[in-house]
This record gives structure tokens, sequence and C-alpha cells, in this order.
């Protein structure tokens, strides 16, 4: 399960009270995993959320932080996603990438 949270205009960390209960969610949607991706990154109390799940729930957990989103989303075979979700950045960048195919 993916849970995305964009904080990035106001620069304030993703709480608990921001995200569905993880558990439940996982439960309903029959998955063992969960992965949330943030444009800032999880506080702290949703780091330790999450590990208490991951130790006592049997649901892996994980978190993209603004970081990592940025390396996975700028790698080359993700530049079409990039520009389709966040064209204005993408514009901002002065990135682009052009392709001939023959």
């Amino acid at each position: 399960l993916v849970q995305c949270k964009h904080k990035a205009h106001s620069g304030h960390a993703v709480g608990k009270d921001d995200l569905d209960n993880i558990v439940d969610s996982c439960a309903e949607h029959n998955t063992s995993g969960y992965l949330l991706v943030c444009s800032t990154y999880p506080s702290s109390s949703v780091v330790k959320r999450m590990e208490e799940i991951q130790n006592n729930k049997n649901i892996t957990t994980h978190f993209w932080d603004y970081r990592v989103l940025e390396k996975e989303i700028l790698k080359p075979h993700n530049w079409s996603i990039a520009n389709m979700f966040f064209p204005i950045s993408m514009r901002k960048s002065g990135w682009m990438i052009n392709s001939i195919k023959t």
C-alpha cells in the first residue's frame, strides 16, 4: 500500500494525524507492505509508529522523504512520470531530455 503526502509548500513534516490507520488500511487492501512517500519528511512520531507496526504487526513499512523521492523521480526511466505529475517543477529545473526514435 502506498500513501503520498504533499507538504512541500508548507515545509512541515508529515505527522501521525495526516495518515490513515496504517494497520487497518493494509488489512482492508490485503497487503503486508506500506510505503509512505512525502514531499517533505515524516515526523519522528510517524517513523516510530512505522517501526512499531513493522515489529509488531508483520507489515513491512518504509518511507521516502523528499530526498529519496527526488532521486527516484529524476531517474531517466521515470522522466515521463516527473513531467506528467510535476510539470511546473520540471520546467523550473532546467533539465530537458530529448529522445529521437528511429
